[in-house]
């Protein structure tokens, strides 16, 4: 449905006058990496070490005129082991958004995402939990508008959906739907300060779960988070931030007996609610030769699995340019993940630290060196850690084509 609405008034707009004073560009890229990684399933007691190779060939492209902005994103990521060859796979991405000044105070936004990938790699990333490695799809869209009120007042409001699905239908993991509501107001208290306030109402249904005696239907997490912040510009090229705000969350599920036990046992609706206090602090500062950012937070996390967790993250990254050529960076990061659930032994630690070196060859295309360790400390279970050496070669055409 998303895509269908952005094509047609992709349609409408290209064919609209004012196209004549458009600027649009395309600018592919690829990047090929050899890597070898010491534990490519992240297991504690069945260790599999291998050689991989991930080629990613992509391209991006803005449309842009006075009212109208249109930007989307594809790419590939062909991955290949030298010995376990039934891990190979394609991942896919492709996203694209839509953004019409429908009047001087009025923008008017949308956008769309299909995205293949492994559940393993993307929730180590995104949320610093551990699922087996399984294909996934995730598609969705959003709709929003932004109004400015004066130069100092702004709202917006924005409606996202998506879908997860597996295709190869796993028994420990479920597809889900996610729907979410997020409104935010912003005044610039002055030169160098910013207050912001944000709502957010969300929730995620799940399929059902079967089991050899019962079934597990109408599964659903809901959260509504309020969280104020508040920017302050030091100079033009750092800044602190900082808020402090509150989540409440509500679990839901229901256990329905299979025959002959719903005979003996009753079905039973579960309902758990929990709040607390969320909250987000950083610091980010550029200089001529690099830049530094240290940032911290909790929030609420809905996993795969239907369990919602209380997330808190640390993470830190930097840049330093040592020559003209070479520029060193490094990263690292740590997540908790504590289960809303009482009694549970879902409680998870994740910890990793990337340092990496890159040389520019010319312009467009650069040589990166990056090794990668990982330690995941789960609760009751053997630790796990995994190291990454990779050597990349990245290469972009940036407006390769263009016109205007």
């Amino acid at each position: 449905m998303y895509y269908t609405i952005i094509s047609v008034l992709m349609a409408i707009f290209l064919c609209s006058p004012f196209v004549l004073a458009a600027d649009w560009y395309v600018s592919p890229s690829l990047s090929i990496t050899e890597s070898y990684d010491t534990n490519v399933l992240f297991s504690s007691d069945q260790k599999i070490d291998d050689f991989v190779t991930y080629v990613q060939p992509g391209a991006s492209g803005v449309y842009r005129t006075r009212r109208l902005d249109i930007t989307f994103d594809a790419g590939l990521g062909i991955e290949k082991y030298i010995q376990e060859e039934d891990f190979d796979t394609v991942d896919q991405d492709y996203k694209g958004s839509l953004t019409y000044a429908l009047l001087q105070t009025l923008d008017l936004n949308m956008g769309g995402f299909f995205r293949k990938d492994t559940s393993l790699e993307t929730e180590l990333a995104e949320a610093g939990l551990l699922v087996n490695r399984e294909d996934r799809r995730r598609y969705g869209g959003n709709v929003g508008l932004k109004y400015t009120y004066s130069p100092r007042l702004s709202f917006s409001g924005a409606w996202y959906r998506s879908y997860t699905e597996y295709p190869d239908d796993p028994s420990d993991l479920q597809g889900y739907r996610s729907d979410s509501l997020d409104f935010t107001a912003q005044y610039i208290l002055g030169p160098r300060s910013i207050l912001m306030g944000n709502v957010n109402y969300s929730v995620t249904d799940y399929d059902p779960q079967s089991a050899e005696t019962y079934s597990i239907t109408d599964r659903s997490i809901t959260n509504y988070t309020f969280l104020p912040t508040y920017r302050h510009y030091l100079a033009e090229t750092s800044y602190i931030f900082g808020g402090i705000g509150y989540r409440y969350t509500e679990s839901e599920f229901k256990i329905v007996q299979k025959p002959p036990f719903d005979q003996i046992f009753p079905d039973s609706d579960i309902s758990e609610q929990t709040d607390g206090f969320i909250f987000d602090f950083g610091v980010h500062k550029d200089w001529k030769k690099g830049s530094l950012e240290l940032t911290a937070g909790r929030d609420q996390y809905s996993s795969l699995d239907g369990i919602s967790f209380e997330r808190d993250r640390i993470a830190f990254s930097g840049t330093y340019q040592l020559s003209e050529r070479f520029v060193g960076s490094g990263s690292a990061s740590y997540s908790q993940n504590r289960s809303d659930e009482e009694e549970s032994d879902d409680d998870r630690e994740y910890f990793t630290l990337s340092p990496a070196i890159s040389y520019r060859l010319t312009p467009n295309i650069s040589l990166r060196g990056s090794v990668n360790y990982s330690k995941y400390l789960p609760k009751n279970d053997e630790d796990r850690d995994r190291f990454i050496s990779m050597l990349i070669l990245d290469m972009t055409w940036p407006r390769f084509l263009s016109g205007s």
